[in-house]
């Protein structure tokens, strides 16, 4: 049994590495916190503790894929089946096996190949398995402790935790966050809070900041399962404020629009009472403005919504019969022939929930609706008119050109804020275009979409990515003076003078608040015309003050337009020629404004961990924060298809 401080004993340490099928050499090396993709087996000889350790060991096939064969979906997708129950369970190889193990650790059917159940059976097998296995290995490593065994269990999450080893679990995740927060301690930068869904109701929060080194960070500080935004963000502040103590050092907080606005006031005024700088609040991913106003062209008026259900009725008319179904395949048939052209595949799918997908099948088969009409007369009495046709055209027009701004926003290597200002005022553009449309359901589309974009997003965050191109040594303000002389035309210098007066007043707040005085840019000791120091007021009123650091900024050339540019090693070399604002920078820069997507084998960690028994909420959200604080949170890949062409 263990010790009643939640400790292993020696007996219990050989016990548990052998239960779980590893070596003590393999919980040894588990005890460093790098993020392992493939699970690999070891061939472990009782002399090799006494070989040096530059041995190099041989790595195996993990033996879990005996219990599983591999198989290949149609999409290309990698599956594991148990060869036991046959359930698939995910195959790739950078999901790991670890969910593989757990599912043969609860798989009735392996443990009871006729189909007895009991319990009491199942576990008197695994204890006998477990015994012969304790016969046949030895364990001979006088330094194993009880950190090594926590590590290798938080590694792996194997078997069910009991309350006898939660407290040894624990203070390994303390002693990892303790030393995180002595990081965060340390860092002269403010802190970007970024929330990631997972799931429905779980939420992890991730840490974003640029280090002493100027190098981008990410780490996950906190994980919860919140009814609603307002008992998520309660969880949340106590996190900052007790756990990590960086309340006071928040500069932003990006997550999805979709919140309630009474919720999103709390937040600003919170952080307003902690002593933030004026910009600081919650800001939004640019994913989520695109699907957003993607939203928009169904449900922004009725015709749309309308429309999308004749379709539906469409679609569902040809499902309906075998004889539809021959009569449509003979339409398309006859399209090809023709010359017309039709994109989509086969026949469509018995239900389509996405609306978008639904648009993109049935502009695919336009050409072979056309002679379907010829060919059945009750077709032709639902389907949709030559008007319905030409707003549905327009309707997947406006989704295909932002279907196409949310791949660039995907494909982008850039992780920084710097580029998002001139993709976000694309989209402005094209908005205020189809609001100038002469046809009137195009411009019922662009102008509530304008409306709402520019309600829920540019008044938001367009001051945000407006500094951040400006610290972009490429651009400056000429990028900013370009997009705005396109946007607002003859308004432009009255903008551009509202907008350079908000950068230059969060400059002079970065100014005030710098800890000391003589480090300041407008901080001169001024000389006389004789070269000795002013000792009079009325001499320094003679001789005229200097630039600013960010008038000096402005007015220095610029770097060259090089697509491939490391924005942070050039402020690391050029923050001592500009202070200021390179602690600007650093807080600037750091915002992700960009869409994130969760490593897969993260997730499938994350679902593990939340599906293991006998672990309670406290435990679960520490070890959830433990793992994800291992893996990169990457730029997204392509999220929506493109119509093929």
């Amino acid at each position: 049994m263990s010790s009643p401080n939640g400790t292993f004993s020696r007996a219990e340490a050989s016990v548990f590495s052998v239960i779980n099928g590893r070596e003590i050499t393999e919980i040894r090396e588990y005890a460093c916190f790098e993020p392992t993709l493939n699970d690999a087996t070891e061939t472990v000889n009782p002399d090799v503790g006494r070989k040096s350790l530059s041995t190099k060991r041989r790595k195996l096939k993990s033996k879990v894929w005996e219990e599983f064969t591999k198989d290949k979906g149609e999409d290309g997708k990698e599956w594991a089946i148990c060869k036991h129950c046959e359930k698939k369970l995910v195959g790739s190889s950078k999901s790991g096996t670890t969910h593989l193990k757990n599912h043969l650790k609860s798989c009735r059917r392996k443990t009871n190949p006729d189909g007895d159940t009991d319990k009491s059976s199942e576990t008197s097998n695994y204890r006998l398995s477990s015994s012969s296995v304790v016969r046949e290995k030895t364990l001979n490593d006088q330094e194993l402790n009880d950190s090594d065994i926590t590590r290798m269990f938080i590694k792996h999450c194997w078997g069910t935790p009991q309350n006898s080893i939660k407290a040894s679990i624990l203070n390994v995740l303390k002693e990892e966050k303790e030393n995180l927060r002595r990081c965060f301690g340390k860092q002269k930068c403010r802190f970007n809070l970024k929330i990631e869904l997972f799931d429905k109701d779980y939420r992890l929060t991730v840490v974003h900041f640029i280090d002493d080194s100027w190098e981008l960070k990410k780490k996950a500080i906190h994980f919860r399962c919140a009814k609603d935004d307002r008992d998520f963000f309660e969880t949340l502040k106590g996190s900052l404020s007790d756990d990590w103590k960086i309340d006071n050092n928040i500069c932003s907080m990006v997550r999805g629009i979709g919140q309630d606005k009474e919720v999103t006031s709390e937040i600003n005024s919170w952080f307003s009472r902690q002593g933030s700088l004026p910009f600081a609040g919650q800001l939004f991913a640019v994913d989520c403005l695109v699907d957003i106003l993607k939203g928009y062209i169904w449900f922004g008026n009725m015709w749309g919504f309308d429309l999308a259900t004749r379709m539906g009725h469409t679609l569902d008319y040809i499902c309906k019969t075998s004889s539809n179904k021959v009569k449509f395949q003979m339409a398309i048939d006859k399209a090809k022939s023709m010359g017309k052209k039709v994109t989509s595949q086969g026949l469509p799918p018995k239900s389509i929930i996405d609306k978008f997908e639904l648009l993109e099948i049935a502009m695919g088969y336009k050409e072979a609706f056309s002679e379907l009409e010829q060919m059945d007369p009750a077709f032709k009495l639902i389907s949709l008119r030559k008007e319905e046709w030409g707003m549905a055209t327009v309707m997947y027009e406006c989704w295909e050109v932002l279907n196409n701004t949310n791949c660039s926003f995907n494909e982008n290597k850039c992780v920084t804020a710097n580029v998002y200002f001139a993709k976000v005022c694309d989209i402005f553009m094209k908005l205020l275009q189809w609001e100038k449309s002469e046809f009137w359901f195009v411009h019922d589309v662009g102008s509530y979409m304008r409306e709402e974009f520019v309600e829920k997003y540019w008044n938001n965050c367009i001051l945000v990515l407006i500094i951040a191109v400006i610290l972009d040594p490429r651009f400056k303000m000429d990028t900013v003076e370009r997009w705005f002389k396109k946007i607002y035309g003859s308004d432009t210098d009255a903008q551009l003078k509202k907008i350079i007066d908000e950068v230059t007043n969060v400059f002079h707040k970065y100014e005030e608040s710098c800890s000391d005085p003589e480090s300041l840019s407008t901080s001169f000791k001024m000389l006389d015309c004789y070269g000795m120091r002013c000792t009079s007021s009325h001499l320094v009123d003679e001789i005229e003050s200097p630039e600013s650091e960010l008038d000096r900024y402005l007015k220095d050339s610029k770097f060259p337009l090089f697509e491939e540019f490391d924005i942070l090693s050039w402020w690391r070399t050029n923050s001592p020629t500009y202070p200021t604002l390179a602690r600007m920078a650093r807080d600037f820069l750091a915002i992700p404004i960009f869409p994130t997507l969760l490593d897969s084998s993260l997730k499938t960690e994350i679902q593990n961990i939340i599906e293991t028994d006998g672990m309670d909420d406290d435990l679960i959200n520490n070890l959830i924060v433990y793992e994800a604080r291992k893996y990169r949170f990457r730029p997204c890949k392509v999220l929506y298809r493109i119509h093929a062409e």
